[in-house]
């Protein structure tokens, strides 16, 4: 078993820069749902203080409010991951949760029928700005993740490790990226894993089942996961473990190290410098 973690940290630099519309716009929307609430919101950018907001907005029945925060919630979940997800990939998960809070309601309100609107309105036309950008499709840190994990497969015919992360979300769009990623296909076979209860995606228990199943056979090499995988289930041995932007606590920290039972196996841990 490893003993201690190999920190890589990832300069990005430019792709910082590039990033400055793209969080000027989520900004934006936030300054502007906040606006839209009743008392006003400012433009908040922490979770737990507008998950305080909407409990008390739950108590107060105050529809509205509930409604509009969790648009906020969802935009700022997005904003804290987008140096670390390809911006393509948050684009389209936010104008797909935009559209699945909105066309769930069969009689939506006016409030948010207006906010729905000028949400998608403004994400379309941030793709417009973006979508030919050399950042849209990719970012310096996932191509470092990619380099990172074909390297580690190519030295040892039986390669298979985990990524560890923080986030539903996160195993969602890494699986689809290394999906869609036409130069990595033939080497890196992701699957994701995560629990029946997360807020943006889930895995019923056939599904989390299948996940493992694939891993143990060799069809996945690469599983992505949440820290359900410490929580448990009967996870293959891995030859590496990587915590993507995932620093847990100490005893997270040595359950995921005790996963890379496999002998000379390694454990990363990647990070923005």
């Amino acid at each position: 078993m490893p003993i201690d973690d190999q920190i890589l940290d990832v300069q990005s630099m430019s792709f910082d820069q590039h990033l400055k519309k793209l969080v000027a716009a989520i900004e934006s929307l936030l300054k502007y749902i906040g606006s839209q609430c009743s008392p006003t919101i400012g433009a908040l950018t922490d979770e737990q203080t507008l998950v305080e907001r909407k409990k008390d907005a739950e108590k107060q029945n105050n529809f509205e409010n509930v409604i509009l925060i969790k648009y906020m919630i969802m935009f700022v979940k997005r904003l804290d991951a987008l140096t670390n997800l390809p911006m393509k990939s948050i684009i389209n998960d936010i104008i797909n949760k935009i559209d699945l809070f909105y066309n769930k309601k069969e009689m939506p309100l006016t409030i948010e029928t207006k906010v729905h609107d000028y949400c998608i309105q403004t994400m379309n036309s941030i793709v417009e700005q973006l979508k030919e950008s050399q950042y849209y499709l990719t970012n310096p840190k996932l191509d470092f993740l990619t380099d990172l994990l074909q390297r580690l497969i190519k030295q040892r015919d039986d390669a298979r490790g985990l990524i560890l992360v923080s986030r539903t979300l996160y195993a969602k769009l890494l699986f689809d990226y290394f999906n869609e990623r036409q130069d990595s296909k033939d080497i890196i076979k992701p699957y994701w894993l995560v629990g029946q209860n997360g807020v943006d995606y889930q895995n019923s228990l056939s599904e989390q089942d299948e996940a493992l199943q694939n891993f143990r056979k060799g069809l996945s090499n690469v599983l992505i996961a949440t820290d359900i995988v410490q929580e448990g289930l009967d996870v293959p041995e891995c030859s590496f473990i990587i915590r993507y932007e995932f620093v847990s606590n100490e005893i997270g920290t040595v359950q995921s190290r005790g996963r890379a039972r496999a002998e000379k196996s390694s454990c990363f841990l990647v990070v923005d410098k």
